[in-house]
């Protein structure tokens, strides 16, 4: 336990020391790439987008560290409409979205208030969200579910569950991977792993740094499923996810042979 106390310490502390070096040269390459010659912008946009991987990871780090260490608070839960957070999330994706001709398919209630951190859920949500519609082919639906179960109890006697499903139609995860895919650092298959193109426009980096590293946000690459993946996404979500007293789970779905990530949290009372 000493032990990995002190490697967390270690990656959290080196995560700080690259933050900013990784900040100053992407703004230098950033400044250079507007006077450099076309022929020549090539290079320096791979370095952008390889600085912007990095500093993804960076904060992945920094995140899942933090969240480690701090337990949640019951005064950091509020009342929030989990169903509305869903949708607004999707929302702010769609543009990326219509350019794969995608579109959500929502099932479940109107309206679920619930006693969340909704930072971390939020985070949850537009990682989950995103990860989909860069995997899912051309014209297919991204199934969010959501349901309350009253059959089956948390470590809290009596306490209903909410089930948030989401469902993609991509490729799903390697079978031998399943059991592994929570781990930190846990990748399935390297060869899956994405590099942004060098002709990759501003809207995609900007988003890539957005779902990294703003609004509380981070970028959630499925590890082995989705390609670029860090090996933290669903370590950080598992904490989130814990942070709440909840469970979640990984597979391929049935139907669509995608990946089906299954995420159960108590349903406390708005008043409780």
């Amino acid at each position: 336990m000493a032990l990995m106390r002190q490697r967390d310490q270690w990656t959290s502390d080196l995560a700080h020391e690259l933050k900013t070096p990784l900040t100053s040269i992407r703004l230098v390459a950033e400044t250079l790439q507007i006077r450099l010659d076309p022929s020549l912008r090539t290079w320096v946009d791979r370095l952008i987008n390889e600085t912007i991987r990095l500093s993804n990871l960076v904060q992945d780090l920094l995140d899942l560290n933090q969240m480690q260490r701090a337990s949640l608070q019951l005064s950091q839960l509020k009342t929030i409409d989990l169903v509305s957070l869903i949708h607004a999330v999707w929302s702010s994706l769609e543009p990326l979205a219509r350019r794969k001709q995608l579109r959500l398919d929502y099932s479940g209630p109107e309206r679920l208030m619930m006693q969340l951190d909704e930072p971390r859920i939020h985070r949850l949500l537009i990682n989950l969200l995103d990860n989909s519609i860069k995997y899912s082919p051309v014209e297919h639906l991204i199934q969010v579910k959501v349901s309350v179960d009253t059959t089956q109890t948390t470590t809290f006697a009596g306490v209903p569950l909410v089930c948030l499903e989401v469902i993609d139609s991509g490729p799903g995860f390697p079978e031998k991977a399943l059991p592994y895919v929570f781990e930190r650092f846990y990748r399935a298959d390297p060869s899956r792993s994405r590099v942004l193109p060098a002709d990759s426009s501003e809207l995609d980096r900007e988003s890539s740094l957005r779902t990294g590293m703003t609004n509380g946000t981070v970028q959630m690459q499925y590890d082995g499923h989705l390609q670029g993946g860090s090996g933290l996404g669903l370590a950080i979500v598992r904490q989130i996810v814990e942070a709440h007293q909840g469970s979640v789970s990984a597979s391929n779905h049935p139907e669509t042979g995608g990946a089906w990530l299954q995420v159960r949290l108590p349903w406390h009372s708005p008043n409780g």
